[in-house]
């Protein structure tokens, strides 16, 4: 029987107040709230994962266990995903792939929710299956809609055009008579050449979709063939869960090609004020002088389109289903900063956190738009081919560079269904990293999520602290873009970055880019938000040489490589700077103006006053406007950029200063009315020694280690009448931790003592190795710690290894005792006496043991786990011959064995040190 309708509302009220109370009534009002938050990290903070279903094929015994074991791993919710089938049909296994959305289909999902919440998960799903938005209800006449210029000769006019579905003519041109209404009537010459511009469907179809979910894209633009797929997809995926549902989710936009719907011409006249059809010309052909204007209004008005005709609406609706949208608003279609503003958790993705990242983006988005959760699509493809290889100290650092870009939500890719018969590595995406049972390093998984978990609770605190925004140059970015695509984070991206560009995953990817102007900002200890004209124009509050907007609150402007701006947003930064704001320009000067037709002289004046040639400062290279000034670098030097930034300290001084000045420390300020958090984060594969100035008038300074949970109260000095307090760091390689500054001490926290430390080797020990799983090798004794996929028969194995040994302690026991390991491939638990003292998984692989080592001989044994990969490549390259013979090739082939000719290494390593203090 189901539910009443009044039962569903209230569950759905009940289901939105879990979402947003927490987010708006819990955040920490005093240290006591910290450090009990920091302790015990409450539900509403902890990260999620994608749950990727394949098929879609559920069981309800299956859908049990796996969420008991994301529960236990210390998970917060889950973002269901429907995608492509990955296994056949087998009855003996009770393995069906449903049709998405059939009655099986939803009653099996709607188990799932209610299961969900049985185990306090959160709960979302993907508006739809695999990505961008459609399926089988979307019609040509509601998908993704193109247009697109053919040149005919003119013998060939009515001949040659090769319409495909549902496309037709919208206008004829030629170079020199214009636009040509009526081709008939024409006296044509064989040398003539005509273009006919063609509106129609993209005919692009959904990627990676689920059973029965095939079909086009809608369109990006058209609220009415928006709300029809609400209807068909989403609303029935809200239906089947009784208000279960607590978020909707909207992956970034791919919506290849999209450039109209039919409501472009009658919209771009009303705005622009000219009319579109007139200047086809100017939209196709790049030596037109008014080309660059033409194609700015035309992807302006796209984009407004858009946010007003897709994410509002979308934002609306989810409200009105009282669930939150969390969205990917970046791609394309192009997007506005301000459609933020519609999104309940604005999400991003890539991780290259000293550029201009997809995570950066929505982060500048959230920040303006007062939301306080920044979402982020984490961790994918970060060993890009390989999927398998990932460690966990690979999941942190993929982290800190989302954290050191502004996320503070994580939903982590991605937990893979896959039933517990279906033989290893069971069913997996063609993408990684992947988690789930069938990992090895799974049952160290939970060490990770706790380390997120606190990092999220911390830095969902307060509000974020930036004097920097940096300009975006939309108008460039349109105007130069030819009219066929607009991947507008692409070029922001690649715009902001220096030297060569770097693919958009991958770690490694993500450690090579570089941006001088934004590593000179960060080096120097300025954080940023990016901002756009339509923020300027729609949504800025210009007041005392200050740009607030939302939870932004900016004193300097930076344009970097500007040309074009656009013309009210002119007018405002030059009211910004009269009042005593700061720009900095780098790389040259911007020289025109976006504006359609004539330009006024008193704007023209104010882009004089702003920006005239370098050579024509008498300040040298600043430029002073009422209170104001416009500071310019004629290059992207970052040793100029730093200069330049030094000479605007006083109203504007730095967050972080690194004493000596370091390159490779992320950071994130937040401010709460009582307490100044800052995140750090070594980024080098090396350890950092330095002294970090933190930026905040506070007496008291707390160092909290987000992987260990330890709060520790540091010496700070202050120097006379300095806004800075200055404390000595140490971060391992690749290590992180956070630094709180309040006004009371923060409790519980163990004051800071400098020891003296007895480092104790015990290099001669004798270990007893057994090996737990699947197909194990034979035991194995050894002194030296080496690879165990050195050892015979242990090459291709993937899953526990147990390391046993004794060793003696005389006298009472120690103060204080560590083990440090010289390194952990990849991830361990360590019992001492039959006592879990705790786990080691990132560097530097060091465990205290103090409460475990007793007088006399001590039992000592690590459990130590590797990557699934090396069973993997050890493996018969999989057959996916029958599985597309019904299905289709919905995925491409794994890579694994193309490019990993070596298992990677496994086990303890090097030497192991007892540092004690007596």
């Amino acid at each position: 029987m189901l539910p009443s309708e009044s039962l569903i509302m209230t569950r759905r009220l009940l289901t939105l107040a879990f979402l947003i109370f927490p987010i708006i009534s819990s955040q920490a009002q005093n240290v006591d709230d910290l450090a009990r938050g920091f302790a015990n990290v409450p539900k509403a903070y902890r990260m999620k994962m994608f749950w990727r279903i394949f098929g879609p094929s559920l069981d309800k015994d299956e859908i049990d266990y796996q969420f008991k074991l994301m529960r236990g791993a210390g998970l917060g919710g889950v973002m269901t995903f429907f995608t492509y089938p990955i296994g056949l049909d087998n009855p003996e296994k009770g393995t069906k792939n449903e049709q998405f959305l059939s009655p099986a289909m939803l009653n099996m999902f709607g188990y799932a929710a209610s299961a969900a919440r049985r185990e306090g998960l959160r709960f979302g799903v993907a508006g739809g299956t695999g990505w961008p938005y459609g399926g089988p209800s979307v019609s040509l006449e509601d998908s993704a809609q193109r247009i697109r210029r053919v040149e005919v000769a003119s013998t060939d006019i009515f001949r040659k055009l090769e319409l495909k579905p549902n496309e037709k003519v919208f206008a004829w041109y030629s170079r020199d008579k214009g636009i040509l209404q009526v081709i008939p009537s024409l006296s044509l010459s064989s040398q003539d050449k005509f273009y006919a511009a063609i509106i129609g469907p993209t005919l692009m179809k959904v990627k990676r979709p689920s059973l029965g979910a095939e079909g086009y894209v809608v369109s990006h633009y058209n609220r009415a063939a928006l709300e029809r797929y609400l209807a068909a997809v989403p609303e029935k995926l809200i239906s089947a869960t009784n208000g279960n549902i607590q978020s909707i989710f909207c992956d970034s936009l791919e919506v290849y090609g999209s450039n109209w719907t039919p409501e472009l011409p009658e919209e771009f006249k009303k705005r622009r004020g000219y009319d579109l059809i007139e200047n086809l010309p100017a939209l196709f052909e790049d030596e037109r002088p008014s080309a660059p204007q033409v194609r700015f209004d035309f992807w302006r008005t796209l984009a407004e389109l858009h946010e007003e005709h897709f994410t509002k609406p979308l934002g609306e609706w989810c409200r009105k289903h009282h669930v939150q949208l969390e969205m990917e608003e970046y791609g394309t279609p192009p997007a506005p900063l301000t459609a933020y503003q519609h999104i309940d958790v604005p999400t991003g993705e890539q991780y290259e956190w000293q550029g201009f990242s997809f995570s950066r983006y929505p982060a500048s988005g959230a920040h303006l738009a007062g939301k306080r959760k920044v979402g982020a699509e984490a961790w994918t493809w970060m060993g890009i081919p390989n999927r398998l290889a990932d460690t966990l100290t690979d999941f942190k650092l993929g982290s800190d560079y989302h954290f050191g870009s502004g996320i503070n939500e994580l939903t982590g890719v991605d937990w893979a269904y896959s039933p517990r018969n279906a033989a290893f590595p069971g069913w997996l995406p063609y993408y990684g990293p992947v988690m789930n049972q069938n990992n090895s390093l799974f049952p160290y998984f939970h060490y990770l999520v706790e380390y997120v978990n606190r990092c999220q609770f911390l830095l969902q605190q307060g509000k974020p602290v930036a004097e920097v925004a940096l300009y975006l140059p939309v108008e460039d970015c349109f105007s130069k873009s030819s009219t066929d695509q607009m991947p507008l984070d692409f070029l922001l991206r690649d715009h902001f970055a220096t030297g060569k560009l770097t693919p958009e995953f991958g770690l490694k990817n993500a450690s090579d880019h570089h941006s001088n102007v934004i590593h000179s900002l960060i080096t120097n200890g300025y954080n940023f938000d990016g901002i756009d004209f339509w923020t300027l124009n729609r949504s800025a509050i210009i007041k005392n040489g200050r740009i607030t907007c939302g939870d932004g609150d900016y004193g300097i402007v930076l344009l970097h490589k500007v040309k074009t701006i656009e013309s009210n947003a002119l007018q405002r930064l030059f009211e910004f700077v009269q009042q005593g704001g700061k720009l900095l320009v780098t790389g040259f000067e911007p020289s025109e103006i976006a504006q359609h037709g004539s330009i006024s002289p008193d704007l023209l004046n104010k882009m004089t006053f702003m920006f005239g040639t370098i050579s024509d400062q008498t300040h040298s290279n600043v430029r002073y406007l009422g209170k104001g000034s416009v500071t310019f670098v004629d290059n992207e030097g970052e040793k100029e950029i730093a200069i330049a930034l030094k000479v605007m300290t006083g109203a504007h001084d730095p967050d972080v200063i690194t004493l000596p000045n370091l390159s490779n420390v992320a950071f994130i300020h937040r401010q709460t009315p009582k307490s100044d958090i800052f995140f750090l984060s070594n980024t080098y594969d090396g350890s950092s020694r330095f002294v970090a100035q933190i930026k905040t008038r506070l007496k008291y300074v707390t160092e909290l280690n987000p992987v260990t949970g330890k709060a520790i109260r540091r010496t700070a000095v202050r120097n006379a009448n300095s806004i800075y307090q200055s404390v000595r760091m140490t971060l391992p390689r690749k290590g992180s931790t956070f630094l709180i500054a309040s006004k009371d001490p923060f409790p519980g926290a163990i004051a800071e003592q400098s020891k003296s430390v007895e480092e104790i080797e015990m290099d001669t020990l004798k270990w007893n190795v057994t090996f737990a799983g699947e197909n194990p090798p034979a035991p194995y004794q050894t002194v030296s710690l080496t690879s165990w996929t050195e050892w015979p028969g242990a090459k291709y194995y993937s899953g526990t290894a147990i390391y046993r040994t004794t060793f003696a302690w005389s006298g009472k026991g120690p103060s204080f005792a560590e083990l440090q390991f010289g390194a952990v491939h990849d991830s361990a638990d360590v019992w001492i006496n039959g006592k879990l003292v705790g786990g080691t998984w990132c560097p530097p692989y060091s465990i205290d043991i103090t409460r475990a080592v007793k007088p006399g001989a001590n039992t000592l044994e690590v459990r130590v786990g590797n990557v699934m990969a090396n069973r993997y490549i050890g493996m018969p390259r999989e057959d996916f011959k029958a599985l597309r013979a019904v299905y289709g090739n919905r995925f491409p082939d794994p890579e694994e064995k193309d490019v990993m000719k070596e298992p990677a290494p496994s086990g303890l390593f090097g030497h192991v040190v007892l540092n004690v203090v007596r």
